[in-house]
C-alpha cells in the first residue's frame, strides 16, 4: 500500500451524518487538553475507598489518661471509672434484647445520677458491638432526647458516655442520623467543642464528623452551625490539642467530611480557614491512618476549582506532601496523595508546575517503579501523568527528562486494561501536545508507541478507541510535518509519511479499515479520515480502468489483450 502525498480532502460521497461526525474534530485547543481529560475523571473520582469510611463507629473501651485539657487542667483524668465496674460483670449479658433494653431504658429514666450513668454506659456499650448493633432498637426506646439532654450536665463523664452513644447512633443509616438531629443535638455538639476536657471535644467532633459525613445537606448543615471557627481555635498554631493523637485525627477526618461531595459543592469560604490546620498536620502527625484522614481531606478540597487548588498550594502543603509519600510505602498514604497530586494537576499550568517543582515527576516513576504488581496504584499515577503530559511542552519535556515516557510505553502494551486505559490518556495528550515541538514527537516514536496503540484499535471499549484514534492523528500530523521539512530542506526527494509506514508495519492501517464498519459513528468517522487523510486507497482513475475491462478494437469488434503500446509519431529514436 502506497501514501500519499498530501493529506486528501474528505470525500464527497460521505453520507451528510456520517460527515458531521468529524466536523471540526481536533480543533480544540491545547490549553483544553486537561480539561476535555477532566470530564473523564469521574469514575475515579468516584470510586469506592474502603479505606476511608464517610461514618465511624467507637467501638473501643472508655479512653482515659489522654492529658491536660485544652485550658491546662487534668479534668479527664477520672473519666468513665464507672465502666470498669460495667465491665467487669455485666449481669445483663445473657438477658434477651428486649429485657435488656427495657432496663437500660429505666436505668437512663432514673432520677439517681448514679443509675442514669449506667443506663448509659449500658447502651453506649450495646451501641459499640462490632456487628449489626441495634440502633433502630435503641431509637425505638425513646432515649435519645434524654442522651441529648445529658450533653448539657455539668458530669464530663455523663456527657461523654452520652456524646459517646449519640456518635455510635448517628453512625447508622440516614434514618438513624437524623434521629440524633430530631433530637436537637446538633447545637450541643458545636457547643462542646469549647469543653475543658479533651475527651468530650474529641467525641463531639467525632459526632460532628458522623453528621457531616451523612449527605450534602447534612455536611453544610453542620457548616453552617459554625463548626469552622471553633476547629480554627482549637488547632490554632502552638495548641496543646496538637498533643492529642486521637482529637487531631479526627479534626482531620472531619474537615475531610465537611469537603466532601460535589452536588452541590460546600461553601468553600467555610472551608478556606481550614486549609491551614491540614498543612501543619502533614508536619505535625506521626500515625499513618492520622495522616491518611489528612491527605483524604486535602484529595476532596483540590477536586474544586482553580482557587481551592491555589490554596492548598499556597499552604506549602506540597513538598511536604511530596515528601511523605517518599518516605511511606504504604498505600493508605500513596493513595490519597496520588489522588490529591492528580487534582493538582488538574488545574492551570502555573499550579501544575508547582506540583513538578515539588518534586512529583520523580515521586512517579519511583512508585511505578517499586510498585509493578499494583495495578490500583499505577493506574492512579497513570492518571495524574495524564493531566501533566496535557500541559506546556516545557512539561512534556520535564516527563522526558524524567525517564517517563518509556514506563508510560511498557504500561501500555504490557498493564492490565485499566492501566492501559489511563496510559493512553497520558500518552495520547503528549502526543497532541508535542506536535508543537517535533522533536518530542520523535522521541515519543522512538520509544516504541505505535505498536502498542496500533494493538488498542482492537479495543471494544469506545473511549479507548476514541483516545487512541486521536493519539494516532496527532502522530500522523507529525510525521506528515516532518516529511514535509524533510521535503523543503533538501533532505528527500518525495514526501513520505514516516509515522504512516510504522502504523501500516505494526497492523494499524489494516484495523483502521475495520474501524470503519464500527457501530460507533465517532469512531468510524475518526478512522475514515484517517485513511482518506494519510493511506493511499487507490486514485478514481485507477478504480476506474480496472472495471472497464480489456479494450475492444474499433475495426473487429473483438477484444484485444496485451495489446502493446503503440509507436511513437516519428518513430523511434535509438542514440
Amino acid at each position: 500500500m502506497g501514501y500519499s502525498s498530501t493529506p486528501a480532502s474528505a470525500p464527497t460521497a460521505a453520507p451528510a451524518d456520517r460527515a458531521s461526525a468529524y466536523k471540526n474534530r481536533g480543533a480544540f485547543k491545547q490549553d483544553d487538553l486537561r480539561r476535555r481529560r477532566g470530564e473523564q475523571q469521574v469514575e475515579l473520582r468516584r470510586q469506592k475507598r474502603d479505606e476511608h469510611l464517610a461514618k465511624r463507629r467507637n467501638i473501643g473501651v472508655a479512653r482515659r489518661g489522654t492529658g491536660a485539657g485544652v485550658d491546662g487542667s487534668d479534668a479527664d483524668s477520672d473519666l468513665s471509672d464507672i465502666d470498669d465496674l460495667v465491665a467487669e460483670e455485666d449481669e445483663h449479658k445473657d438477658m434477651p434484647l428486649p429485657m435488656r433494653l427495657q432496663t437500660y431504658t429505666a436505668l437512663v429514666y432514673s432520677s439517681n445520677e448514679s443509675e442514669q450513668k449506667e443506663g448509659v454506659i449500658r447502651f453506649r456499650r450495646l451501641l459499640s458491638k462490632e456487628h449489626n448493633p441495634p440502633i433502630t432498637q435503641v431509637i425505638q426506646c425513646n432515649v435519645v432526647h434524654v442522651l441529648v439532654q445529658f450533653l448539657a450536665s455539668p458530669d464530663p463523664d455523663l456527657v461523654f458516655e452520652s456524646a459517646w452513644a449519640l456518635t455510635n447512633i448517628a453512625s447508622g443509616d440516614t434514618e438513624h442520623t437524623q434521629a440524633v438531629l430530631d433530637a436537637g443535638a446538633l447545637p450541643h455538639f458545636i457547643h462542646l467543642l469549647q469543653h475543658p476536657v479533651p475527651k468530650v471535644v474529641d467525641q463531639a467532633i467525632w459526632a460532628l464528623g458522623n453528621i457531616s459525613g451523612e449527605s450534602a445537606t447534612l455536611r453544610d448543615l453542620v457548616l453552617n452551625s459554625g463548626i469552622t471557627p471553633h476547629l480554627v481555635r482549637l488547632m490554632a498554631d502552638g495548641s496543646q490539642a496538637w498533643e492529642n493523637e486521637s482529637l487531631v485525627g479526627n479534626v482531620m477526618w472531619t474537615i475531610g467530611n465537611l469537603c466532601r461531595g460535589k452536588r452541590p459543592t460546600p461553601n468553600w469560604d467555610l472551608i478556606y480557614p481550614l486549609i491551614p490546620l491540614l498543612a501543619r498536620a502533614l508536619y505535625a502527625v506521626k500515625k499513618v491512618n492520622e495522616l491518611q484522614d489528612t491527605l483524604w481531606a486535602l484529595s476532596y478540597i483540590t477536586d474544586g476549582d482553580e482557587s481551592t487548588i491555589q490554596a492548598v498550594i499556597d499552604t506549602g502543603a506540597v513538598t511536604r506532601m511530596v515528601m511523605l509519600m517518599t518516605q511511606n510505602e504504604t498505600s493508605k498514604i500513596i493513595i490519597p496523595g496520588i489522588r490529591t497530586l492528580g487534582n493538582i494537576v488538574t488545574g492551570n499550568d502555573e499550579q501544575t508546575q508547582s506540583a513538578i517543582n515539588c518534586g512529583a515527576l520523580a515521586l512517579f516513576r519511583n512508585l511505578l517503579l517499586s510498585h509493578r504488581q499494583k495495578e490500583a496504584l499505577r493506574k492512579e499515577v497513570c492518571w495524574a501523568l495524564s493531566n501533566i503530559t496535557a500541559g506546556t511542552t516545557e512539561q512534556l519535556q520535564a516527563v522526558i527528562d524524567a525517564n517517563l515516557v518509556p514506563l508510560l510505553v511498557d504500561m501500555l502494551a504490557n498493564a492490565d486494561f485499566k492501566t492501559k486505559r489511563e496510559a493512553c490518556w497520558a500518552i495520547s495528550n503528549f502526543a497532541t501536545g508535542a506536535l508543537r515541538n517535533p522533536a518530542q514527537l520523535r522521541f515519543l516514536v522512538r520509544q516504541g508507541v505505535i505498536k502498542p496503540l496500533c494493538d488498542l484499535l482492537s479495543s471494544s471499549d469506545v473511549k479507548v478507541l476514541n483516545t487512541t484514534l486521536e493519539a494516532i492523528e496527532a502522530l500522523l500530523k507529525g510525521g506528515e510535518q516532518d516529511a514535509v521539512q524533510r521535503m523543503r530542506t533538501g533532505q528527500a526527494h518525495e514526501i513520505k509519511n514516516e509515522n504512516a509506514q510504522y502504523i501500516e508495519e505494526a497492523g494499524g492501517a489494516d484495523k483502521l479499515y475495520l474501524l470503519q464498519d464500527h457501530d460507533n459513528e465517532e469512531i468510524y468517522a475518526m478512522a475514515f479520515k484517517l485513511i482518506e487523510n494519510y493511506f493511499d486507497t487507490g486514485s478514481d482513475d485507477e478504480l476506474d480502468a480496472d472495471e472497464q475491462g480489456p479494450a475492444v478494437d474499433a475495426q473487429t469488434g473483438q477484444f484485444v489483450f496485451g495489446q502493446p503500446a503503440g509507436v511513437p509519431q516519428g518513430g523511434f529514436s535509438f542514440q
